[in-house]
């Protein structure tokens, strides 16, 4: 009898360790895990503060430029440079966003966030990373859709007449049933391009919305 009992004390305090191992591989786990994710979310952090540096930096340079003299800084010359630099940067920004599309079909929404926004700071003027982060935005990520208007209109510093951008906007506006917002944007586009025909039907449309629901109030 006493055999069997030192045998089934034995048999429990194994059982406890074994628990208690298990306990401890789980915990070990865990941690690891939230240390991985705590990593990732500063990358993140630290990308999203790399490209909000680089836009302000940017916007604050041109800014500055209509404040200067005339005669001192040649505003156009400039703008060409950073064109040429967008253009020199193109092939390695082709390469983030490729990245970024890839990332985002493998639904990886944060990591594709940042290759976007690697490709936008290298190009600000290429479209392609503007759309997969307004997909993003718009359909996954939906905290962040405010911030869509302020990312179109970003490259617009460098070419107030990019017709792609200017129609993106309309067009974002509209889904979203801000039909005076959209009219705007419509109207900027016949502002530049007053021979643009679906531009035109698309501010009539609005307007049209915008006449019923005065009508209605």
């Amino acid at each position: 009898m006493k055999i069997v009992a030192n045998f089934q004390r034995l048999k429990i305090k194994k059982n406890v360790l074994i628990f208690m191992l298990f306990f401890i591989t789980v915990f070990i786990l865990i941690f690891i895990d939230y240390k991985s994710r705590f990593n990732k979310q500063s990358d993140y952090k630290n990308s999203d503060s790399a490209y909000e540096y680089n836009y302000e930096k940017n916007v604050e340079h041109l800014a500055n430029l209509s404040a200067v003299n005339e005669s001192e800084v040649d505003k156009e010359k400039i703008i060409a440079e950073y064109l040429a630099k967008f253009e020199k940067n193109q092939p390695e920004a082709a390469i983030y966003i490729q990245e970024g599309f890839r990332l985002k079909k493998e639904r990886r929404f944060e990591e594709a966030e940042a290759k976007f926004k690697m490709a936008i700071e290298l190009n600000p003027l290429e479209y392609q990373s503007y759309l997969g982060l307004t997909e993003i935005y718009r359909f996954y990520m939906k905290d962040k859709e405010e911030s869509i208007p302020r990312l179109l209109m970003a490259p617009l510093q460098y070419e107030p007449k990019n017709i792609i951008f200017l129609r993106a906007l309309a067009q974002y506006y509209e889904s979203k049933n801000n039909y005076q917002e959209a009219r705007k944007w419509y109207g900027k586009i016949l502002e530049f391009y007053p021979g643009d025909a679906p531009a035109q039907q698309k501010f009539d449309e609005m307007e049209g919305y915008l006449q019923v629901y005065r009508r209605s109030y």
